[in-house]
């Protein structure tokens, strides 16, 4: 009910309920400081909690815990969010070495620090991370996973991508998103009539994008 209650007054902008109602929570709940963290990052994309809320939030975990790593993992993810990608890679490096209460988080953590090193330019590096984690996760994350690697060594003119590529037109044959990976290695691999027959595909389909080869 407290955590309803938090939602409520998050989204009704009164702030101070909010804040009251999560201090209730955590002193029910004192052995779970990371319910200031989580629920930030629960709120990511609310434009309307602002971004130095958030990191407010994290640092209230990061104070009641510092050696765990929920409050740093999190604020991590709210500088990924806002495009800050070092900063998020400083969080996320602090992360790793503080205590994890669920070790499988900190494996999924790295999909995000993928995706953070690509944003500032290490786009190899980015690369050896998904190729560490693919063979631990699961589910979504794992073609998501599968999908980046992809487009990252697309991005890089490499061409070692048929076994992604063959996964993702399995499980996802219908997306646009995958027609462009397809589209861009026919084209790198001298196929040009078959890459631009693609990416007409990709135009004409809904929510589809222009886009160069």
């Amino acid at each position: 009910a407290l955590m309803v209650r938090a939602n409520i007054a998050m989204f009704s902008n009164k702030f101070e309920d909010m804040w009251k109602n999560l201090d209730k929570l955590y002193k029910l709940y004192p052995s779970e400081p990371e319910v200031y963290a989580k629920f930030a990052v629960t709120h990511l994309n609310y434009m309307f909690l602002s971004d130095s809320m958030k990191q407010v939030l994290c640092r209230k975990t990061i104070r009641l815990a510092s050696r765990n790593a929920d409050g740093y993992a999190n604020l991590g993810m709210v500088a990924m969010a806002g495009g800050y990608y070092q900063d998020a890679i400083n969080c996320f490096d602090i992360s790793f070495n503080k205590h994890w209460k669920d070790t499988l988080n900190r494996v999924y953590l790295n999909l995000f620090y993928a995706r953070c090193q690509y944003g500032v330019g290490d786009t190899t590096g980015a690369i050896s991370r998904l190729d560490a984690i693919i063979p631990r996760i699961s589910g979504n994350d794992k073609y998501t996973s599968v999908f980046l690697r992809a487009k990252y060594k697309l991005d890089i003119r490499r061409t070692d991508v048929t076994d992604d590529l063959d996964t993702l037109n399995v499980f996802a044959p219908d997306q646009p998103d995958v027609w462009v990976l397809n589209a861009k290695y026919m084209n790198l691999t001298n196929r040009r009539d078959s890459a631009c027959m693609l990416a007409r595909k990709v135009r004409m389909s809904e929510g589809g994008e222009a886009f160069d080869l």
